[in-house]
């Protein structure tokens, strides 16, 4: 199987990846990929990046060693009301995102009912995302999911 893009990626900016922006991109090129996705995390988790890391994204050329290159983050979802951590400002200068309800950033406790609205919620008020839950049980029948 050849794989074209790669939808999900960090770079040093989020803290715990090793590669720059251009490494990343390189080693997609290596790889014969077509579309890589830079999806540094947003500021809603600890030691990552600030609110301003997504403000100049147009500077950044969308092909670089003949990849595509989408700019974009992984947003947090915040808690139960589906809040993420990128305001509609911001949110407008991404081509594309990824959510992710992680154990650092959304409450404990929350049934599977409860965090499949919380992603319900955030995909209602929050354009062009991808999303998918690290540590959090989904129901995956919920007729708004499946």
């Amino acid at each position: 199987m050849k794989f074209l893009l790669d939808s999900h990626t960090h770079t040093l900016a989020s803290g715990h990846a090793y590669c720059t922006l251009l490494e990343m991109v390189r080693a997609a090129a290596e790889r014969e990929l077509e579309l890589i996705c830079i999806t540094d995390h947003a500021p809603g988790m600890e030691l990552t990046t600030h609110r301003d890391y997504f403000l100049n994204f147009k500077v950044i050329d969308r092909e670089i060693y003949g990849v595509k290159v989408l700019m974009g983050a992984e947003l947090n979802v915040m808690d139960f009301d589906g809040t993420v951590d990128l305001p509609p400002k911001l949110l407008n200068n991404l081509d594309m995102a990824v959510a992710s309800q992680h154990i650092w950033c959304m409450p404990q406790g929350g049934d599977a009912d409860a965090n499949t609205q919380a992603m319900v919620r955030a995909m209602d008020s929050t354009p062009r995302v991808w999303f998918r839950s690290f540590w959090k049980p989904l129901d995956v029948n919920s007729p708004r999911i499946s």
